[in-house]
């Protein structure tokens, strides 16, 4: 396997194996075909019409999660879904400004609905602080990710989030985090066992003075590791996949790989993808 085949595993979804779950004809979601029937054994108001799966929804958010809420809770007993974490996402529409429902986050890819999450690459006096997640994560443990990430819950923001996930995981004070700035997104489509992965990630970078240690205040984090790039990306097999593709995005951004790279091309089209958008 070479970081190419690993990376294209975030892009695995094939269009023919799920369907569009709409709400008043306007997709919001992606159900894998297989689950359709499970769905309404459960109860889950389905229907077809005009060869889209509509949701017979009920009018207001606080009903429409409570639904939601309630099928979670039975894919969770049949082993369908895990990980649950007491953390609500927006389900949301490109045409609709605010959310159709909140849902737990552990179901995000069950349903196929959007996700977005934030990813801090550090770097120190030419080095780039990684963190090695705990063997007790419930996803991918033990695997190599950025200093700080994770997922923007319902009713945060983006710098929002980041802020909260960089004190808690590396302990990154507010003060040198006004320093982080926005250097682009990546997405990517992912099947799973659960459904699939619809994930867009916004990244951020922030050199941190020469001196500072991080240390990690919210137990989800084994160790800290102080490479150069080039150590980090030849441990690109100990990376999460979405993490090396982050790794990936600075290593481009910072002039590191050539254009005339017979990769270059292939590299740039493995940051963005989405069957439906």
């Amino acid at each position: 396997m070479t970081p190419i085949d690993f990376l294209a595993g975030l892009h695995s979804a094939r269009r023919q194996d799920f369907a569009p779950l709409c709400l008043k004809n306007k997709p919001f979601g992606y159900l894998r075909r297989d689950h359709i029937p499970l769905l309404q054994e459960l109860g889950f108001p389905l229907k077809n019409k005009n060869a889209l799966l509509q949701w017979q929804a009920p009018p207001t958010v606080a009903e429409r999660s409570q639904q939601l809420a309630a099928i979670n809770a039975e894919l969770l007993a049949r082993g369908v879904i895990g990980g649950w974490r007491d953390e609500l996402l927006a389900v949301v529409s490109p045409e609709e400004a605010e959310p159709l429902a909140l849902v737990e986050r552990c179901s995000a890819a069950f349903w196929g609905i959007r996700a977005q999450g934030v990813h801090l690459t550090a770097t120190s006096a030419g080095k780039m602080w990684l963190a090695r997640r705990s063997p007790s994560k419930s996803t991918e443990p033990n695997r190599l990710d950025q200093l700080a990430a994770g997922g923007v819950a319902a009713g945060m923001g983006i710098r929002a989030t980041l802020m909260k996930e960089a004190a808690e995981e590396a302990g990154i004070g507010a003060g040198l985090m006004r320093a982080a700035r926005p250097t682009g997104v990546l997405s990517y489509c992912q099947a799973s066992d659960a459904g699939v992965r619809r994930d867009t990630i916004y990244n951020f970078d922030v050199e941190l003075p020469p001196d500072f240690q991080p240390h990690n205040g919210d137990g989800e984090v084994a160790e800290f590791l102080l490479l150069d790039w080039h150590e980090a990306w030849e441990r690109w097999q100990e990376f999460k996949a979405n993490s090396l593709a982050v790794l990936l995005h600075w290593r481009l951004r910072q002039g590191l790989l050539d254009a005339d790279d017979p990769d270059y091309l292939h590299y740039c089209r493995l940051l963005h993808s989405d069957l439906w958008e």
